[in-house]
């Protein structure tokens, strides 16, 4: 290493150190607020009981719609009932209508995608002309029709939410097996003898996960406001402890003398819907390679 030597005096000068600060990272930040988030909701969703300070049946006509105070952090509704204590009772259903649609369509859509972009022929005709049609349709409106016909019920909003996500799953995963079909290792598999349905879960499927994972963690957010939105319109389920969208279409009508009945629903549903945004963009940032962070 070489020295550096003062002009006037001819010692050694000490090769200074360079201070590197930390720069501030605005997206390490919020993936870790995103993540408390997650996991807040997810606690609501499993110990309502512990969390929720009243209980959701409980009535009380001497406070009906009385605004935030510390006795009721976010007031009470139109028949007296704390709205903190409903939010967090509706955490369950509200997040199981989400995370079970994502489950059921991203599964159908995976199938359909594996089996249509690796048979190829009429297999794959048949399922992207379907597949075409049904993108044809906006999400929420499909999922609108199908909730109407089949009727109100917790199995069937999710059968509506989840069928609305088949046609993304099925487009993006075909693409991918079709890419992944002509690798050498594919032509090696086939070569041996190897079976068709044991290339594709031993070889191409592995090699689509990271997509899926990605794809599944971005609809989380998407299905829990489509199903919101059903409930909103009446078409989710009607119970004693109603979903975040219920809750909004029950004080749609006290919102000019009640603010708070609506504000806070609607708030934790943008929070959670921004959270679960933030946690996919991360995950497809760190599962794909080829894509560099600034």
């Amino acid at each position: 290493m070489n020295t550096v030597y003062s002009k006037a005096a001819g010692e050694p000068l000490k090769k200074s150190k360079s201070i590197h600060l930390k720069r501030f990272n605005l997206s390490s930040v919020s993936f870790s607020l995103s993540l408390i988030m997650i996991l807040v909701l997810i606690l609501c969703a499993l110990f309502p009981g512990v969390i929720a300070p009243y209980s959701p049946f409980q009535m009380n006509q001497a406070v009906v719609m009385s605004p935030p105070s510390f006795t009721h952090v976010f007031g009470t509704d139109q028949f007296g009932r704390d709205m903190f204590s409903l939010i967090v009772y509706g955490t369950r259903q509200s997040l199981m209508m989400g995370l079970l649609a994502v489950l059921l369509g991203g599964f159908t859509g995976t199938v359909i995608g594996l089996l249509a972009g690796y048979f190829g022929g009429i297999i794959d005709t048949i399922f992207m002309r379907l597949t075409d049609i049904l993108l044809t349709i906006p999400n929420i409106l499909l999922a609108i029709a199908i909730s109407a016909a089949l009727g109100p019920s917790l199995l069937n909003i999710i059968v509506a939410v989840s069928f609305s996500a088949v046609p993304n799953y099925a487009r993006v995963i075909r693409g991918q097996v079709i890419a992944i079909k002509s690798r050498p290792y594919i032509d090696a598999s086939k070569t041996i003898g190897m079976p068709r349905m044991k290339i594709i879960m031993r070889h191409v499927l592995p090699n689509c996960s990271s997509q899926i994972i990605v794809m599944a963690a971005l609809g989380i957010g998407t299905s829990i406001l489509i199903s919101t939105g059903l409930s909103f319109l009446g078409l989710g389920v009607i119970k004693e402890i109603p979903d975040w969208g219920y809750l909004l279409s029950q004080g749609r009508s006290y919102i000019t003398i009640a603010w708070w009945i609506v504000t806070f629903p609607g708030l934790v549903i943008t929070l959670l819907v921004i959270a679960v945004n933030i946690l996919g963009d991360e995950l497809r940032d760190r599962l794909d390679p080829k894509r560099t962070r600034a």
